[in-house]
């Protein structure tokens, strides 16, 4: 007797491993799992029957006839399966249609159970040589499998080739390496009969697979063990396809910088860890890991699954989770698609949800309403790239008086944009915009431009003006370079830079010290000054007064108006007023409005005064007509 059953003892051993490493985990069971765990199972079955074979061979005397042909014939048909399901998990990649799918899929199984019919007819022979420890089946039935394998491997590579641009890069080369190491070994053992490695190669090929596109590492988070953000796109796009309605809710941890900086890394992990464990007491969810401090829940959209996940979202802020030697509450936002109608994709349903975080925080619905709001946003993004790369925005000029001087004595130059349709876009519907998009710089730049050609065109100086002031983004006092750039421009249009002075707000100083600091006092150095923007709307750190070369505050609007609503308003804004004069800053109080208000900030000694009840902002050429008609007449 001859049990040549080394290569398939081997091939077992592989796939069994293979099978308890996959199957471990927690799946979350897209469709190319499917495939992969059918893939798992069609080779299960046919390695056991090759091995089952080549004892029925070897016992066929003893066997019944029947026996013996009906477990050889159903072993080389499980090769065939072996090359369909091949085909399939290569194929469930590129169609994303389910009724596409479901047709092949019905298309091509009704073909592989005529062709096990066929083994019905076929005749099949048996060859033991125990001289050279050789054992196969040949005949009519091993040439016609071989001829389909052949065949369905073949129609495989060329659709391989045909879509190789829908496959994901990461699957083209172990999706080829097994197509052609399943060719090559059903090539080698139809020459060479003796040598039984088809098997074999289909083990290999599975832990090639599994390796290299299912292996569980690469789908997970080490530190909490949850998927990460590519099965999330996987486990929805599966459900568009089987037109499965779906939610998802994507958690974002604003707070996680702040513990990491305080408790250190080891402590926020195992933070992490106790905000997943959490996380995990839901049921017949799945759970993803989109990023260090980001998490998703996604599932089937029935009600009770969905109110259970937003029941624990909602009482998360209320949470505690272990941080060292105590335990912290989490400071969090929460993007929720709950109908997933709404979009047509998963890369949509994402674009939305990012596109949501720096309008809206809190607990935030994707819904019609928020979908309206991006869409109001990327058509304002439209517009601000066209009024860039057509010079569309406009600088208007606010006056500013001098209690002191009992004149106008400089202009606050303010960017103004409308749109292609003639409607007025308010600036802080897109200022904001234009500084997370990277756009501000620019901005700001054509501004300054519009202010030194203004100078040049108008020579305000003749009005009693003595500077205009120019607004600084946020994004601009990052810049190290900063100071030079500024340089540039005003010796290109030969402007001195006692005329321009610059206004920071405490944003930007909370974002960039240091290189603020700097660029401050290489722009003083050249004979320009700085104001403190909207003081009283920021964090309002002293140090920031203290430390930087400040010549002037402007008091925000909401700062002055308080003193007149409330109490504690009036003693805020007296406080702020008394300690500014301490420190010998010159003060400049936005948003007069009205006679009172003007009177008082009078009485408070205030050296400056903006706001509406003076002067609009106004176009460059209606500034200098108010200029000639207002300047020296308000006392």
């Amino acid at each position: 007797m001859v049990f040549n059953i080394q290569f398939q003892i081997a091939g077992l051993i592989i796939l069994l491993l293979v099978a308890a490493l996959y199957y471990k985990r927690r799946s979350v069971w897209i469709y190319t799992d499917k495939i992969f765990g059918l893939f798992i199972a069609t080779a299960f079955v046919s390695v056991t029957l090759d091995i089952a074979s080549i004892f029925t061979i070897n016992y066929r005397a003893v066997l019944p006839g029947i026996v013996n042909e009906v477990v050889c014939k159903i072993y080389i048909y499980s090769l065939t399966w072996i090359a369909y399901v091949t085909f399939l998990y290569l194929m469930a990649d590129l169609l994303r249609n389910n009724s596409t799918y479901s047709k092949w899929f019905k298309l091509l199984s009704t073909i592989m159970l005529a062709i096990g019919v066929a083994y019905i007819f076929l005749p099949i022979d048996y060859h033991v040589d125990v001289t050279d420890r050789s054992i196969y089946t040949l005949g009519a039935a091993v040439n016609f499998t071989y001829a389909m394998c052949i065949i369905i491997l073949v129609i495989t590579l060329i659709s391989f080739f045909k879509f190789r641009t829908d496959i994901t890069d990461y699957r083209r080369k172990p999706v080829m390496l097994v197509i052609i190491s399943f060719l090559l070994a059903a090539i080698l053992q139809f020459i060479n009969n003796h040598l039984l490695i088809v098997t074999f190669s289909v083990c290999v090929s599975i832990l090639l697979i599994y390796l290299f596109l299912e292996n569980p590492s690469d789908k997970m988070d080490d530190e909490t063990k949850m998927y990460n953000s590519s099965m999330l796109k996987s486990y929805v796009e599966r459900q568009i396809i089987c037109n499965e309605k779906y939610f998802i809710i994507v958690i974002n941890l604003n707070s996680y910088n702040i513990i990491t900086s305080t408790f250190g890394i080891t402590n926020t992990s195992k933070m992490t860890i106790a905000f997943a464990e959490h996380l995990k007491t839901l049921e017949n969810v799945q759970l993803f890991r989109l990023g260090e401090a980001r998490f998703a829940i996604s599932g089937i959209a029935n009600d009770d699954t969905f109110k259970r996940a937003l029941n624990l979202v909602e009482k998360l802020p209320e949470q505690d989770f272990p941080v060292s030697n105590t335990t912290v509450s989490l400071d969090i936002d929460a993007y929720i698609l709950k109908d997933s109608n709404l979009v047509e994709s998963y890369d949509e349903a994402i674009y939305y949800i990012n596109a949501l975080l720096p309008l809206k925080k809190g607990i935030v619905y994707v819904d019609e309403n928020a979908i309206e709001d991006v869409k109001h946003r990327n058509k304002i993004e439209e517009t601000l790239k066209w009024a860039i790369e057509n010079d569309m925005f406009t600088v208007y000029f606010q006056p500013i008086y001098s209690i002191t001087e009992k004149r106008f004595i400089s202009l606050e130059a303010l960017v103004r944009l409308w749109d292609s349709d003639g409607n007025f876009l308010p600036p802080d519907s897109f200022i904001p915009i234009a500084e997370q998009n990277g756009m501000i710089t620019e901005i700001d730049m054509m501004v300054l431009r519009k202010v030194c050609r203004f100078i040049n065109d108008t020579d305000p100086i003749q009005y009693g003006i003595k500077f205009i002031e120019v607004n600084l983004s946020v994004v601009q006092c990052m810049q190290s370079g900063l100071a030079s750039e500024l340089k540039s421009v005003l010796d290109n249009f030969g402007i001195p830079f006692e005329y321009i002075h610059f206004e920071i707000t405490e944003t930007a100083m909370a974002n960039s010290k240091k290189s603020l600091f700097d660029n401050m006092n290489k722009l003083i150095g050249l004979g320009s000054a700085f104001f403190l923007d909207d003081y009283g709307s920021g964090y309002a750190n002293l140090n920031y007064l203290i430390d930087l070369p400040f010549r002037a505050v402007k008091l925000d609007k909401e700062l002055v108006w308080s003193y007149f609503n409330t109490k504690k308003g009036e003693i805020a804004t007296k406080f702020a007023i008394d300690m500014l004069k301490s420190l010998d800053m010159e003060i400049v109080a936005e948003g007069i409005e009205t006679i009172d208000q003007l009177n008082k900030m009078k009485d408070f000694h205030i050296e400056y005064i903006q706001g509406y009840y003076l002067s609009k902002p106004l176009c460059k050429e209606d500034v200098i007509q108010f200029l000639i008609e207002h300047n020296n007449a308000i006392a």
